[in-house]
């Protein structure tokens, strides 16, 4: 048993909200895209990237062929005037499946797996790593450098056309908990503090809104979005288990909004109804997929049938009884004229008396 939590802010310098995310636990996916290109650019390619990566996973395509997919319909978009020339996107990707999960991931976007210790699972695709890699300079001269978000490659860059797409995989365990993020989070704090949070988080939502926060104070001075996935301890189940009411039917979908999210939902909504219209147009399959956030913004929590039936029986019913009267009214009429008719009868007899 899993549970997670989710969200993203604009920040307090950006204008715009140019990253993208994805969360389907019945799939076992979860997917943080980071977009770049300015606005009509960055947030169409993250779009489109959460988007394409969703509908390939669905219809069983493994995660680097879901993000290489992503890559050229990035691609193609501007090709036929979606978008713009430049843009692109990160993209990290966590699946779980069948107790092993599996990370995908390009660009500088990151995973992180907390047992205890934080690890960082991603390797960054920037320059910057490179020259550490090298031994030009250090981890810490990295923190710091002027370059350290120059990345070297991303989904629907041009001339690139095959993708460096990195991947590791494991088995899970309880307790675990996996984050996903921008780097809007991870530039504005440290590794310790990410610890820290993650370390004393109640619950995955309250994790993901604590490390927002103490991003937006630190400066926040770019989108931030963070993914946090847990897999729940045997107390962990127990305990929420018996805080579950009871209900007649469950809902496909159930998600929840994190602090600093309410702002950017008609921006995210308005990206991913752009990117619906863009994969349309070059012609990706399974089109009628919606990404989990537009589901969850548009709809809501959703309602069961047998509520839907107790309600057109209640509607059906009320009709049925104003036809009756609606049939009944002739008579009526009809009784009400003759007492009119008798009584003014009785009156001119008085009167002629």
């Amino acid at each position: 048993m899993l549970s997670f939590g989710f969200g993203t802010h604009t920040g307090v310098i950006r204008q715009h909200n140019e990253d993208a995310y994805l969360t389907d636990d019945l799939l076992g996916l979860w997917v943080v895209a980071d977009g770049m290109g300015g606005e009509n650019g960055g947030e169409i390619a993250s779009a489109i990237t959460i988007k394409s990566i969703d509908s390939a996973v669905k219809v069983g395509r493994s995660l680097p062929d879901a993000i290489d997919e992503a890559h050229k319909q990035v691609k193609k978009a501007v090709t036929v005037g979606m978008g713009h020339k430049g843009m692109g996107t990160t993209v990290v990707s966590l699946k779980i499946n069948n107790g092993n999960y599996e990370i995908c991931w390009v660009g500088d976007s990151r995973a992180y797996l907390y047992d205890g210790s934080l690890k960082q699972l991603t390797r960054d695709h920037t320059i910057v790593q490179l020259m550490v890699d090298d031994g030009e300079i250090t981890e810490e001269e990295a923190k710091t450098h002027p370059s350290k978000n120059q990345i070297y490659q991303c989904v629907g860059a041009e001339p690139i056309e095959d993708l460096e797409i990195c991947m590791i995989h494991g088995h899970v365990s309880d307790g675990q908990k996996f984050l996903l993020c921008s780097d809007g989070l991870n530039d504005e704090i440290t590794d310790d503090v990410i610890r820290h949070i993650i370390k004393h988080g109640a619950t995955a939502q309250t994790t993901v809104d604590d490390l927002i926060q103490a991003a937006l104070i630190n400066g926040g001075r770019d989108n931030i979005t963070a993914i946090v996935v847990t897999i729940e301890e045997p107390e962990q189940r127990s305990s929420l288990l018996s805080e579950v009411p009871e209900i007649e039917s469950a809902t496909e979908t159930s998600l929840s909004l994190g602090k600093g999210s309410e702002q950017n939902i008609s921006t995210v909504k308005a990206n991913l109804t752009e990117a619906e219209l863009i994969m349309e147009e070059v012609e990706v399959e399974d089109e009628d997929d919606e990404v989990t956030l537009l589901q969850a913004i548009e709809s809501g929590v959703a309602e069961s049938d047998e509520d839907y039936s107790g309600v057109s029986e209640n509607l059906d019913k009320q009709l049925e009884g104003i036809q009756n009267e609606k049939s009944n009214m002739p008579f009526y009429f009809m009784v009400l004229g003759l007492i009119t008719i008798l009584i003014m009868v009785v009156v001119f007899a008085l009167m002629s008396v």
